[in-house]
């Protein structure tokens, strides 16, 4: 073979594998959810920290909480209504009985009314609920 068409075949097969390396990552067939890197946190800081009633004994609740929106534009608006924020989940958090929050669907139920106040706070606040998703990311009863 002519070195002319070694150099060809050459391109042509290193251009197919180098097609084949860019080409866009989808999800598998049966899922059914498409892939958005559009996906943003924020960390709330510090950790929120609070009372709760376990009948005969004082305990407390350690609680490290992420927001998720999709907006980047959302994020200075989360933040400046942060104070808000943090009161809603106080009070919420301050009036759970030790009992039902150390259960996993405790905290689920838990995570969702939370989700519910941060919304209304920021509906209240900016005319729509821009957070998403709340997550516990740490969860401590002493």
């Amino acid at each position: 073979m002519p070195i002319q068409l070694k150099s060809i075949f050459s391109l042509i097969f290193f251009t197919l594998i180098a097609n084949s390396a860019l080409a866009e990552v989808k999800p598998a067939d049966g899922d059914s959810k498409e892939l958005t890197p559009t996906q943003l946190y924020i960390k709330i800081e510090p950790p929120f920290v609070v009372n709760v009633d376990d009948g005969e004994t004082l305990r407390f609740l350690q609680v490290n909480t992420e927001l998720q929106f999709s907006d980047a534009l959302a994020q200075p608006i989360i933040e400046k209504h942060m104070p808000a924020i943090r009161h809603a989940m106080i009070m919420l958090l301050s009036g759970q009985p030790a009992k039902e929050i150390k259960t996993p669907k405790g905290k689920e139920t838990l995570r969702m009314a939370a989700l519910e106040k941060v919304q209304k706070v920021m509906t209240d606040n900016t005319e729509r609920p821009v957070v998403e998703a709340i997550y516990f990311t740490g969860f401590i009863i002493q």
